[in-house]
């Protein structure tokens, strides 16, 4: 008989030790490793009972390596031209085996005092008196530990309910504020927003030199690369700082979604990290509405699931990961971008109460817990929404997502002129490659089917691959109404001009603009739409497809924009009138 646990072969054990009861054995000696999966043998003493609980005592060295990842070394230089070093931690997916032994279960830190609580003083580490009493910390998965040791200046906030700091390299102090006034309203905002306090006695964000990640959720001690923290918000573009607000939003959602209720095993990475991203746009529409977030959200997460999830090679939003050291290919857009698209969804169809209400009983059933998709579902389930289970099911658990191609119906059946009476909406998978040989599953998805009219915009369930609606005497009908739920959209060619004439009189939204110009340019790429119907879209929005040609477009544009900044535009008409001109001037427009 033995145990087995996982630690990478890069720790040298010194000493080895079973106990039970009052007994004691030395097993150094019956270690064995298996190199490929990470795991240590211990062979069990034949007089040891089966059943026993035993307590393993491994004493353990390892080396400060350059390669980001388990216990690693960084540098920086200040202006002094002196180096410093820093000691970080960088646990996920699988690296925590470069520094302890790796549990899939919730691990209690028996003597855990938090980890920035530790000052040097002339070189010699000494206890604050922030220590945290080991009984007030909740369970933690030993990914989400965070350690950082060096010399870094703390720049604390004055505002929040607990101690909250941004710690970053000498010098850069002036360009910590803009997250450490965002995390602040961030904590309060998710504190309401699920009626539960930050669970943790403080927070840190940490700007490390030399990070792999964007950054990393570690309990009370957030990890970050420096550009995706720091910011000099008088000389850095509306582009950086948006990024970074929602760098720092996902992150700080991560203490409810990921460390406060945590997923049981891989296949569950999107719990998180969808909820992370979705709770980042979300929190950003509410701070910064002039920003637009949700028309952002359109090109940014949305097309970029769309793109990857249309590949023969995509994968389920819950993928089975039989081995943890493959968990690294989860960390795509599937996990985080289509998980989100996939929630956004169900907060669009539910509406914020009905949502935010789901969320907080699943947070409060689930404290300090681990969890898979079923109990998200289950949440809403008993919350009064019975057919989320199955509806949201095959989102998660199918891959890919659905082109629905419109044809118009019209009064006389023996001609395309005349009145649209209804619309036939058929749908199938969208694959880039539809000439490709792989055996196509058929799968329905579940969609609601919003359509926009110049009466305003009407919603239809698709219990069906193909339904008919009834849409007499509409001018433009504009199918997925904001671009708001994943899939493509196929119109004929008569269909497409209708909607480019309702974009110039103003009828459509950007987020519709924007869903139309994506859905076309991906299905001329896949060969379904004609080059000349992406074109016209191109012109009729006035988008210029290249430089050489987009002179007079970029021009025009950029006049009737005007050529002044007055302090009434928000930080969005700014960035888009400045991407306007120099595009005209690049493009040789005299004025």
């Amino acid at each position: 008989m033995s145990l087995n646990f996982q630690l990478q072969k890069s720790i040298s054990i010194t000493a080895a030790a079973l106990e039970w009861e009052a007994k004691h054995w030395d097993v150094l000696d019956s270690l064995h490793y298996i190199t490929d999966d990470d795991v240590v043998e211990i062979r069990v003493p034949k007089d040891l009972p089966a059943g026993a609980e035993v307590t393993i005592l491994l004493d353990y060295t390892g080396r400060f390596e350059d390669d980001l990842e388990g216990f690693y070394r960084s540098k920086y230089k200040t202006a002094d031209g002196r180096t410093h070093e820093l000691a970080v931690t960088f646990l996920e997916p699988t690296c925590a085996r470069q520094t302890a032994s790796e549990s899939k279960q919730l691990v209690v830190f028996q003597q855990s005092p938090l980890m920035s609580s530790y000052v040097c003083d002339n070189f010699v580490l000494q206890l604050s008196s922030h220590r945290s009493d080991p009984a007030n910390l909740p369970s933690q998965w030993l990914q989400l530990v965070g350690l950082v040791a060096g010399h870094l200046s703390r720049v604390k906030s004055t505002k929040s309910r607990i101690p909250l700091s941004v710690l970053c390299p000498k010098g850069s102090e002036a360009q910590a504020s803009f997250a450490l006034e965002l995390a602040s309203d961030a904590l309060g905002f998710f504190e309401t927003l699920f009626d539960d306090q930050y669970p943790l006695p403080k927070l840190d964000l940490v700007a490390v030199p030399d990070f792999s990640s964007g950054a990393m959720e570690n309990c009370g001690l957030i990890t970050f690369r420096m550009n995706h923290l720091l910011i000099d918000t008088e000389d850095s573009s509306l582009d950086t700082k948006q990024a970074i607000t929602r760098v720092v939003l996902h992150e700080i959602a991560h203490s409810w979604f990921g460390n406060l209720v945590t997923m049981k095993y891989w296949d569950g990475l999107w719990l998180k990290e969808g909820f992370a991203t979705l709770l980042a746009w979300y929190a950003s529409d509410k701070f910064f509405p002039g920003w637009h977030p949700w028309d952002k959200f359109i090109t940014d997460t949305l097309q970029a699931a769309l793109e990857l999830d249309s590949l023969e090679n995509s994968h389920p939003v819950e993928f089975v990961v039989k081995d943890a050291t493959k968990a690294k290919q989860l960390f795509d857009h599937i996990s985080y971008k289509k998980g989100c698209c996939v929630l956004k969804m169900l907060l669009d169809d539910l509406g914020e109460k009905r949502f935010f209400q789901g969320l907080k009983l699943y947070t409060h059933r689930h404290k300090f817990g681990n969890t898979e998709s079923a109990d998200l579902w289950h949440a809403f389930r008993d919350c009064g929404d019975p057919e989320v289970p199955n509806r949201m099911r095959v989102w998660t658990k199918e891959t890919g997502f659905p082109v629905v191609t419109v044809t118009e119906e019209y009064n006389d059946a023996n001609t395309d002129c005349g009145e649209v009476t209804a619309l036939r909406l058929h749908q199938e998978r969208f694959l880039m490659n539809r000439n490709s040989g792989s055996d196509r599953k058929r799968v329905f998805y579940p969609l609601h089917v919003s359509i926009r009219s110049e009466s305003g915009v009407d919603t239809y369930h698709m219990p069906e691959q193909e339904i008919v609606i009834t849409v007499r005497g509409k001018i433009f009908l504009k199918v997925n109404a904001d671009h708001g739920v994943l899939f493509r959209t196929s119109y004929s060619s008569r269909h497409l001009q209708n909607l480019i004439q309702a974009a110039a009189d103003g009828l459509l939204t950007l987020r519709d603009c924007i869903g139309l110009l994506a859905d076309v340019s991906a299905l001329t790429a896949a060969g379904i739409n004609k080059t000349s119907e992406l074109l016209d879209i191109c012109l009729g929005f006035q988008f210029a497809t290249e430089f050489s040609g987009g002179g007079e477009v970029l021009g025009s544009k950029a006049r009737e924009l005007g050529w002044e900044m007055p302090d009434d535009d928000d930080e969005s008409q700014t960035a888009f009138k400045t991407s306007m001109f120099s595009a005209a001037g690049l493009v040789g427009d005299e004025e």
